[in-house]
């Protein structure tokens, strides 16, 4: 073979080898740049923005776990002669018609309609059975419904926080969600001590 051939041959080999490189780059640097389109698309602000009813499903449970909250604490002012359950039940009052104030300026600002102040069919019932309740049972009761209220509560502001919009219902949430989280915690340190 001749060092002619044998360069022609080395050369076009060469050749070959750089063409698929360099189309197998091209091909890697589309990947990577559709890699880099999803990213960018999934944590621009327009893949925070949820469905209207999402935000109007929130704002409805929030509204209605509150005033169940409440309502159950008027309830407790009203019957329990523990002490401590009656300061807790005051906090849950005071705390709680805060946070609605809160709640319904938050739903203003981002142009939502607030939902009507009525409680839904469940927290109706479970209302009835507390006030239901015997003088002997009641206490207990109500430390049972405060401690599920408070964990379903806790569960759906961290749901939003976590996958809600961007905005003031968000803002809310997360200002709000340490103070359900004490609250939280003093029910379980009261039913401990039971």
């Amino acid at each position: 073979m001749s060092v002619q051939k044998w360069l022609a041959g080395g050369s076009l080999g060469a050749l070959l080898l750089v063409a698929a490189c360099d189309n197998n780059r091209d091909q890697m640097v589309a990947t990577e740049a559709t890699a880099m389109s999803d990213t960018a698309l999934m944590s621009s602000p327009t893949a925070d923005v949820a469905s209207p009813e999402r935000v109007a499903e929130f704002a409805s449970k929030a509204t209605i776990g509150g005033m169940f909250e409440v309502e159950t604490s008027r309830l407790a002012v009203e019957r329990t002669k523990d002490a401590t359950l009656k300061t807790f039940a005051q906090r849950m009052i005071d705390d709680h018609t805060a946070a609605h104030g809160e709640l319904v300026a938050a739903i203003q600002a981002e142009g939502g309609n607030v939902p009507p102040e009525t409680l839904d069919e469940d927290h109706r019932k479970k209302l009835e059975d507390l006030k239901a309740a015997s003088a002997g049972d009641f206490d207990n009761q109500y430390v049972s419904t405060q401690k599920d209220a408070h964990d379903k509560t806790i569960d759906l502001f961290e749901d939003y926080i976590n996958d809600g919009p961007a905005g003031a219902l968000k803002d809310f949430a997360t200002k709000t969600l340490p103070t359900l989280k004490a609250h939280k915690a003093e029910i379980d340190r009261i039913s401990d001590a039971r």
